[in-house]
């Protein structure tokens, strides 16, 4: 019996490397029902191009990656280029994994990658930011550019703690933006200090700053927009809405998006999925939705049939 193919990527550099200790395991494990074809990511973008290329001369069944919310990313985008779509399995092994937390993806990488042979899917919403896919997350503003600042060295080393190194700085020096949201029935113009359009559960490692009715194939997005604080007892208030995840200020903006165009007087940067994403002064945003489909616990009848540990 002639098995099917798996295009299996890893990033080993993600999470102290961690991936190269169970390697071999892993492999074992999908061999049993697939042929693995395995490939190492050695800089940005690789991912992506690896995917291109296969995809272009061979069937694959699913591609599975392993890294961070960038190394998906990338290869949500190649695979989006293609002429076909296939399963596409994550091993997360970056430093936030918030994705793989949304999708409810065992932190355990052989579990997670029993996912694959288990046939655990899930048809889930992706989106478009001008002509760049991404997986939950697109940003600009405060904090934002901690991000992808942040070196993987110092991500490996701190972890989640990283991020606040890195993002502490900015608020000597908080910049707003003058923003028109346009959508289909409104234009908000306002001034903001940051800005995020998400279909995640996490993001940065915040469990709950999305609300706690988003669903990850219902064609819409969650958005966020924070005003401009006048004053210390404002900025108070917009961190008392963030961790309770109630939005009763006025000075935060959270609202269902399924397409907005977004247009600054200047160029903003945009991170996106955890990466740089460019400077760019017209943004417009699109839900695909259901558009990948991901083996995650998400997919299984019940939740606690996977343990996520």
């Amino acid at each position: 019996m002639i098995k099917k193919k798996i295009l299996f990527i890893y990033n080993p550099q993600a999470g102290k490397g961690k991936i190269k200790k169970i390697l071999s395991n892993i492999i074992e494990l999908l061999s049993k029902n697939y042929e693995v074809v395995i490939y190492s990511t050695k800089f940005k973008q690789d991912a992506e191009a690896i995917v291109k290329e296969c995809l272009m001369s061979q069937k694959y069944e699913y591609v599975l990656c392993s890294g961070g919310d960038g190394t998906l990313h990338e290869v949500i985008n190649g695979i989006m280029s293609c002429c076909y779509r296939p399963k596409i399995g994550y091993i997360p092994s970056g430093t936030m994994n918030d994705y793989a937390y949304s999708l409810k993806v065992p932190r355990n990488m052989l579990k997670a990658a029993r996912l694959v042979l288990d046939e655990n899917l899930f048809s889930c919403d992706i989106g478009l930011m001008n002509d760049r896919y991404f997986a939950y997350n697109v940003s600009f503003g405060l904090f934002t550019e901690a991000a992808y600042q942040t070196s993987q060295s110092l991500k490996n080393t701190l972890g989640r703690l990283a991020y606040f190194v890195e993002g502490i700085k900015g608020l000597s020096n908080i910049k707003a933006y003058h923003l028109e949201l346009v959508f289909e029935d409104q234009v908000i113009s306002e001034d903001f200090i940051y800005g995020m359009v998400a279909n995640s559960y996490s993001v940065g490692g915040f469990r709950g700053i999305t609300g706690k009715n988003v669903l990850l194939n219902d064609g819409e997005f969650e958005g966020i927009f924070i005003k401009m604080p006048r004053n210390i007892l404002d900025l108070q208030n917009i961190i008392k809405d963030l961790l309770r995840g109630k939005y009763n200020s006025g000075l935060v903006l959270a609202l269902p998006i399924k397409n907005v165009c977004i247009i600054s007087e200047e160029s903003i940067p945009w991170c996106i999925d955890g990466e740089f994403g460019g400077e760019m002064q017209t943004v417009r945003i699109k839900n695909c939705r259901e558009a990948i489909t991901i083996a995650a616990a998400l997919g299984a009848k019940e939740y606690g049939e996977i343990n996520l540990r």
